[in-house]
């Protein structure tokens, strides 16, 4: 099955629709506010808006341009959230698991949250743009489903 809205509005009176994802997605400056369900069976990729290819007016319009991932099901492939190529390294944030283990922060800049296949229905990231890099946190319910690199 394609990717498809599946429902009602994820934020009120905005427009923001509930997707599933079970393939690869380049996201837009529309999809701001969705949540995305992860429901791929082999590993896909899902791109942020690519911030190197904007006008210095799209980019000030794309502050606070946000997203949701939430794993629907285990995943039976990889899911990689992140940075298009032309834009690299501009994802800061951290991620924790609710396993104890030692989660992931970046004091550095990165480009992916990546979901490992295996991550289970509830384990979640959110991302929020500010104009210049995207910020992403992430929980889990173990620490190694859910990684930014």
């Amino acid at each position: 099955m394609a990717n498809a809205k599946i429902g009602g509005k994820a934020s009120y009176g905005g427009g923001a629709f509930v997707e599933k994802l079970d393939s690869d997605r380049v996201l837009t400056l529309g999809d701001s506010g969705k949540v995305f369900m992860l429901a791929n069976s082999g590993a896909i990729s899902v791109t942020f808006p690519d911030i190197s290819a904007m006008s210095s007016q799209e980019k000030e319009s794309a502050i606070g341009w946000n997203a949701t991932f939430i794993c629907q099901q285990t995943l039976g492939g990889a899911a990689t959230v992140g940075c298009s190529s032309g834009d690299g390294d501009l994802l800061f944030g951290s991620s924790v698991g609710g396993d104890g283990d030692a989660g992931t922060g970046l004091n550095t800049a990165a480009d992916d949250i990546n979901f490992t296949t295996g991550t289970v229905a509830g384990d979640m990231a959110k991302v929020i743009y500010d104009g210049t890099y995207y910020y992403g946190w992430a929980q889990s319910a173990d620490a190694a489903h859910i990684t930014l690199d």
